[in-house]
């Protein structure tokens, strides 16, 4: 018996990753902190995920009363570590889309990760030919 709650003990559960990519810039920055990345970054931790926020920049992120700090540059991610990808939503007028996130997004697609976009940010996709 003591055995085997040693080994159940000693068992690591293996939590799901999922990056959730947030654009430094946006127009709406207060509100997509507040109600789009607050609430998908809570709802999925409910879920059993662990959610990793990735910006180009890594710097804090601040608006209104909210700040964010992302835990890695986009460009630093790993793909093969995450089980999933979300771009939250960007307002498309003021979104320049870079050279980094398109190659990003077509890295995702062609490890054949799973990736979703939040409304404005489909514009995102559709760039990089998804």
């Amino acid at each position: 018996m003591v055995f085997l709650i040693s080994i159940l003990i000693s068992c690591k559960r293996v939590v799901p990753k999922v990056l959730l990519f947030i654009e430094d810039n946006s127009v709406e920055l207060g509100y997509m902190l507040t109600h789009e990345v607050g609430k998908m970054s809570e709802l999925l931790k409910q879920s059993g995920f662990e959610v990793t926020i990735a910006t180009i920049s890594g710097e804090v992120l601040k608006a209104d009363s909210i700040n964010v700090k992302p835990n890695i540059k986009l460009s630093e991610v790993n793909i093969n570590e995450y089980s999933g990808f979300i771009i939250a939503c960007m307002a498309p007028n003021d979104t320049i889309v870079t050279s980094g996130e398109i190659n990003f997004i077509k890295k995702v697609v062609n490890e054949g990760k799973p990736i979703a976009a939040q409304t404005g940010a489909v514009l995102i996709l559709a760039k990089a030919g998804v």
